[in-house]
């Protein structure tokens, strides 16, 4: 395990009162959606301690933004004031940040665009010849 919970609580702010269990789950994820990238963990960290402080820094805030909004919450009335979160604030979900990735020394993962279709000057048939 690269982080532990004191490590993820430092940062938080507030009392956190959830499940011991829910916050290793959280970290084990989050370093299972890095491992995706950078592979294996101990390996990309190696003797490097700026690494392995980087990647507990990056660990951390993934957790903690969804400790800050566990149910995923979108909009919030408190007494007669009203907000809406910003969207990647409002998500559940574990993700990496740009900026977690620069912290990393990786470029920001490209997202494509939702229904994009790339257009090729080639068509094949189904028997593999060109179709001109």
């Amino acid at each position: 395990m690269f982080v532990i919970p004191t490590q993820v609580l430092t940062g938080y702010e507030g009392t956190f009162s959830g499940d011991a269990a829910w916050l290793h789950s959280k970290i084990d994820e989050a370093a299972l959606i890095l491992r995706g990238r950078l592979g294996d963990l101990d390996a990309w960290i190696g003797t490097d301690s700026y690494r392995r402080d980087a990647l507990t820094v990056v660990i951390g805030r993934m957790v903690r933004r969804v400790m800050r909004n566990p149910q995923g919450l979108r909009s919030e009335t408190a007494g007669d004031y009203s907000y809406t979160r910003e969207a990647s604030a409002s998500s559940s979900s574990l993700y990496v940040a740009d900026d977690d990735w620069a912290l990393l020394g990786l470029p920001a993962q490209a997202t494509p665009a939702i229904g994009t279709i790339g257009v090729t000057h080639e068509f094949r048939r189904t028997d593999g010849e060109p179709c001109w």
